[in-house]
């Protein structure tokens, strides 16, 4: 028990200290997180809109298929990047596996079916309240 509070006690002096490689964690986690966010949000709201406001044939199968992503475990999705980036993947020849870029595709892989799947919910639900106000 006395070394988990060695531990711990070592851990809030680096926060607290702003030891150089926490910083940087940080910062990293956040352009991380800040970077697939915005990219998330600029593919899947304009698709999200174009889903909601149009009738096609392949509309609730796209729907379907949204619903079903927002419960994708980030598990799968890593493991999805890791083959397509790998060495013998079909892009490990750019040669960025373990890059905040790659981090960033497979948080844009999580975060585009929540964005997609909440706005076409969104737009279905107050477009009909809109609607029925205006008649």
């Amino acid at each position: 028990m006395k070394d988990i509070w060695q531990g711990l006690l070592s851990a809030i002096k680096l926060i607290v200290t702003f030891d150089k490689n926490i910083t940087e964690i940080v910062l990293l986690t956040l352009y991380i997180t800040i970077a697939s966010t915005l990219v998330s949000a600029i593919i899947a709201v304009p698709s999200a809109i174009f889903v909601s406001l149009n009738e096609f044939k392949f509309k609730k199968t796209i729907v379907k298929l949204t619903n079903t992503l927002m419960a994708l475990p980030p598990v799968i999705a890593g493991l999805i990047v890791y083959i397509l980036f790998s060495r013998k993947g079909p892009f490990g020849s750019l040669g960025i596996l373990f890059t905040p870029t790659v981090m960033v595709i497979a948080q844009v892989l999580i975060v585009v079916p929540i964005i997609m799947g909440t706005t076409i919910n969104i737009i279905n639900t107050k477009g009909k309240l809109i609607l029925a106000e205006l008649n």
